[in-house]
């Protein structure tokens, strides 16, 4: 996958396993502004180079797969949750 490589996408397209695609500037409603440029040489890149692209689809499957699994989300939340639920009764003491 190609996107931007701001907020969101961060946590999860690598370039490993997708096309991170930089960014201009934050508009002032706080969404990246895509280089057209990169964006541009990104899609000539994944034609010319479609096993390499076929290559990181398997590999962001594969992180799909042993990343964001329903227990894997609902394991990490408890914990988010326990740490917080921690981090609060410390600071009240």
């Amino acid at each position: 996958a190609i996107v931007t490589n701001f907020s969101g996408p961060t946590g999860f397209v690598t370039s490993d396993n997708g096309y991170p695609l930089p960014f201009e500037r934050v508009d002032n409603q706080g969404f990246a502004v895509p280089s057209t440029r990169a964006l541009r040489q990104l899609m000539r890149r994944v034609f010319s180079n479609p096993l390499e692209a076929a290559a990181k689809g398997k590999v962001a499957r594969q992180d799909v797969l042993s990343r964001f699994t329903p227990q894997v989300v609902v394991d990490t939340m408890v914990n988010e949750v326990y740490t917080a639920l921690s981090m609060k009764k410390f600071k009240n003491n």
